[in-house]
């Protein structure tokens, strides 16, 4: 009787001298609970919730994630896994996809990954889940279409339902120079004018009601733009070249007309003289 009471008195400190699986730290602002070195294929952390939720650090990079049908496997690193450096996670759910928040803490962003599993069980390397957006200080970006203010971006990259705010926009599309390059069907001033007649608008540019039904292409539209002004440049320079030959002409006609002036008063002056001469 007395050595089971010194026996249960020793073994709480015989069990708690051992190296647990994981620890609950006593700091009084936070439990801690850490993953101790597994195997050599396993030197990472994970806590599993449900069937679905993940989160942890890996053993390579060390940088912490939180996942979705996604199950760490094989976290090794210092080339001592069977496997070698890597991160590799399998499904919960085959037909479904994975995904994974990246918290890199090295860099200070936020990751996001996704992989499709395609019904296979198979490892899959973290480097091979495709990153589909980047939170950080510097940049940030998304890959898929981006919708604010709106849950339905369309085909659009970014859809914004509201008014947006900018100090520049810059739109890489094509040019109107097309219009100064020889063989351009500039069309005549007649021609300008019968398709505002007919149409109530320039050619090429869309009407009103086609803008009020579809908007426009701010880079398109701009194109467009550029495109009436350089016609209009041509017109200009059009008028001024013929303005130019009329000037020239009445100079012309000027000039004639001063040399008739002058043949006619040197007649008149001759006449004058004979007429004189004729009365002596």
């Amino acid at each position: 009787m007395k050595f089971f009471i010194v026996l249960s008195m020793f073994l709480p400190i015989w069990v708690c001298a051992q190296t647990p699986l994981y620890s609950l730290g006593t700091n009084s602002k936070y439990h801690y609970f850490q993953r101790n070195w597994v195997t050599d294929d396993f030197r990472g952390t994970q806590i599993r919730v449900g069937s679905y939720l993940t989160l942890g650090n890996f053993g390579l990079s060390n940088s912490s994630w939180i996942g979705s049908n996604a199950i760490l496997d094989y976290s090794s690193y210092g080339d001592i896994g069977s496997l070698g450096n890597k991160n590799m996670f399998v499904p919960n759910w085959g037909p479904g996809a994975a995904l994974v928040m990246e918290l890199d803490y090295v860099d200070g962003k936020l990751k996001g990954y996704n992989h499709a599993w395609n019904n296979s069980t198979d490892k899959v390397d973290f480097a091979d889940f495709e990153q589909i957006w980047e939170l950080g200080k510097t940049n940030s970006y998304f890959l898929s279409n981006l919708g604010i203010g709106t849950t339905n971006p369309g085909t659009y990259k970014l859809a914004v339902k509201g008014k947006i705010l900018a100090e520049e926009i810059k739109v890489e599309t094509g040019w109107a120079d097309y219009v100064f390059k020889e063989g351009y069907d500039l069309p005549s001033l007649e021609e300008v004018e019968k398709h505002i007649k007919e149409k109530g608008h320039l050619i090429n540019i869309p009407s009103a009601q086609e803008v009020e039904e579809n908007g426009i292409e701010l880079g398109e539209m701009n194109k467009l733009l550029l495109e009436k002004i350089e016609e209009l440049t041509l017109y200009i320079l059009a008028l001024e070249d013929k303005q130019k030959k009329m000037d020239e002409l009445e100079d012309r006609i000027q000039k004639i007309e001063i040399k008739q002036i002058e043949i006619r008063s040197k007649k008149l002056s001759h006449d004058k003289i004979v007429s004189q001469s004729e009365n002596q």
